[in-house]
């Protein structure tokens, strides 16, 4: 079998491409629904050897690509995409506690690049530790996800993914 024929997915293996993003951010990411778990794992080993990264996928029943876009051209300023990642979703696998689980992610890479490590408390957002107890930070993050992960199920609804 040829390589190429493993890392991408035919184009009727992708049943749906849509955004979801947070009310706080113009920030967003992409989320390709596919057919079945094998079409996931070939378009997320294509994502990551398109990154530099071997990694299999193998088991995978989500996952969430987490990136920065950045057009440059010579002379003019570099243009940051909004496009800060995807999250890739079997329609096999689209229970509520995998798709919620790759929110966290989406929503942990989000909070990272709108508060970074400016915010001083024990440990830093790279470690995603918020400290002890809950904080002003563990709040805005649980908004974040939660207007993420409100966006994602309006939209799995709207398409007939659940019901």
């Amino acid at each position: 079998m040829p390589e190429s024929s493993l890392l991408y997915p035919p184009p009727a293996m992708l049943l749906k491409k849509f955004k979801i993003k947070s009310k706080v951010s113009n920030k967003f990411f992409c989320v390709c629904v596919y057919k079945t778990q094998k079409a996931l794992q070939r378009a997320a080993r294509r994502h990551a050897r398109l990154a530099g990264n071997k990694e299999q996928f193998d088991g995978t029943a989500g996952v969430c690509h987490s990136y920065e876009r950045v057009r440059i051209e010579e002379g003019k300023p570099e243009i940051i995409s909004p496009e800060i990642g995807t999250i890739r979703l079997s329609e096999q696998h689209l229970s509520n506690l995998v798709v919620s689980h790759e929110v966290v992610h989406a929503a942990l890479h989000l909070y990272r690049k709108l508060y970074g490590t400016e915010r001083e408390w024990e440990g830093s957002s790279e470690n995603a530790d918020f400290g002890n107890g809950v904080s002003e930070m563990e709040e805005d993050f649980c908004y974040l996800y939660g207007d993420l992960f409100r966006s994602m199920v309006n939209k799995l609804y709207k398409y007939n993914f659940w019901k």
